[in-house]
């Protein structure tokens, strides 16, 4: 079971628009927060300015792949289920793995991100 180095904000983004709009257009993560997509197979970075860690997790939880995902690029994993999506080169800071398990983990809809101010 991964254990996260530190406070995880893990947003999620499961209706088609939120998904279809992932990160894009929206305030850059930070070291602390990431984007969970599902269901999700494959992810673009087209439109966006910095690089992203994109994890792909099996139904299970399992990590399955990880990937350094430059802007304008795209990528997939058939036998994923769901990504997160993280600041470049924080996913393994955080303890992420192939072959790692995620476990359950909490979400809060990506547009609570922008509404509610985070207490740290």
């Amino acid at each position: 079971m991964t254990q996260y180095k530190e406070n995880l904000v893990i947003y999620e983004a499961s209706d088609f628009f939120s998904r279809l709009r992932g990160l894009l257009f929206r305030p850059e993560l930070t070291e602390t927060e990431a984007l969970h997509i599902t269901p999700c197979r494959d992810v673009h970075s087209i439109g966006m300015r910095y690089d992203l860690d994109v994890v792909f997790l099996s139904v299970a939880g399992e990590v399955i792949k990880i990937k350094k995902l430059k802007p304008n690029r795209w990528c997939i994993s058939a036998s994923a289920n769901s990504v997160l999506e993280f600041k470049a080169g924080i996913a393994e800071r955080h303890g992420f793995s192939v072959g790692a398990m995620t476990g359950k983990f909490k979400t809060t809809t990506i547009r609570q991100r922008h509404v509610y101010k985070k207490i740290r």
